[in-house]
Parts: structure tokens; sequence; C-alpha cells
């Protein structure tokens, strides 16, 4: 098990696809805090407006209510607090100049949400695992989710 309070930002709008990152991360049996947000506007003013720690990677969509993954990543990178976070791009995007985009505005890596249900729990474990330094032979177990530490939510469906 990873240890050592590593923190996470999910920044999703699409419910679904939250259920399936989060779902990815639990099989890992790691120790992250991990928070969700559901728009672009909630996750600059989490990161760049807030007197909370920093994660230590988030994991951006780059199609977002109220403000897209691009604008985000300008307003992260233009900020002193924040301009050094790892962000990686989870999107359902392939257009090649969305990851152009990405890549000019800072970006530390752009992912292409895979449609197969497996093959998108696995690019989210790789992601994990390259950024967490986590080895790649680790086991996958059965979801279990005492294995978060705790989780934040925003939006009507926040749990706390």
């Amino acid at each position: 098990m990873l240890h050592g309070n590593r923190k996470l930002l999910i920044v999703e709008d699409n419910f679904d696809d939250e259920k399936l990152i989060l779902r990815a991360i639990q099989r890992m049996d790691l120790e992250i805090d991990i928070e969700v947000v559901r728009d672009g506007l909630a996750a600059v003013q989490r990161l760049c407006e807030g007197s909370h720690p920093l994660p230590d990677l988030v994991l951006l969509d780059w199609k977002l209510p109220l403000m897209m993954g691009s604008e985000v990543l300008k307003q992260l990178r233009s900020d002193d607090r924040c301009k050094d976070v790892p962000v990686v791009v989870f999107s359902s995007s392939d257009r090649p100049d969305d990851s152009s985009e990405c890549s000019e505005l800072g970006g530390t890596d752009y992912v292409v949400k895979p449609v197969e249900y497996e093959a998108f729990l696995a690019a989210v474990q790789r992601i994990v695992r390259r950024y967490f330094s986590v080895s790649s032979q680790r086991p996958t177990v059965a979801p279990n989710s005492a294995e978060y530490s705790r989780t934040y939510m925003s939006g009507p469906d926040a749990i706390s």
C-alpha cells in the first residue's frame, strides 16, 4: 500500500466517468486522498484561491462547464501557487488540436479516455502509477471503499 498522504484532485463533470476513475483507483489498493470538483471554475478556485494543500496530481477533463480545461490550465500555469502541479488531461476528445493546446499551455500529459470499460480503468491506473511512482507490478484487488482516506465532492451530489 502506498503511504504518505498522496493527494489527487479529479476535475470531472461526467458522473459516470468520475465513478469509473474512482473504481480504477480503488482497485489499486493505494492510500490516496481524493477530492472531486465538477467544473473548471471550482477547480481554479480550489487550487489558486484556496488555502488547502495542493494535490500531487490533477486529473483534468478538457470539456467542462463554467470554464473549459484549457482555461483551467492557463490559470494554473499563470499562478505561482500552482504552476508546478502536475496536470494530466483525461479527455474523451481525441482531436490533435486539443492535445497540442494542452502541451502548449503546460499540461503534463494528455490521455484520451478509452471507450471500453477495462481499457478506461487501465488508463487511469497507468496515470496513477506514473505520477505517484507506483510499481506497475502491483496486483489488482477487488474494490473496497475503505481504501480511500477521504473523498470530497462539490456540487449537488456532494458527500463528506
